[in-house]
């Protein structure tokens, strides 16, 4: 198992680090349904780029009332 504490090297001033990596993988999984295996090889901050992305597209979905629902 690689060595958790690189990510700290990595993580960018001003961001809170999250308590586990896959922290930040949930919402991207969820919102463009990518599997761990396609995280693997990003870069933190490729990851937080592209949790915050899923998270606005979900913040964005959750305010749409679904078709046929009013």
């Amino acid at each position: 198992m690689r060595d958790r504490r690189f990510f700290l090297d990595e993580a960018a001033e001003g961001r809170a680090w999250p308590g586990r990596i896959e922290d930040l993988w949930e919402p991207i999984a969820v919102a463009f349904h990518w599997p761990p295996q396609a995280m693997n090889d990003m870069s933190l901050d490729e990851i937080w780029d592209w949790s915050g992305r899923a998270v606005a597209i979900l913040k964005a979905k959750a305010g749409k009332p679904r078709a046929g629902k009013t």
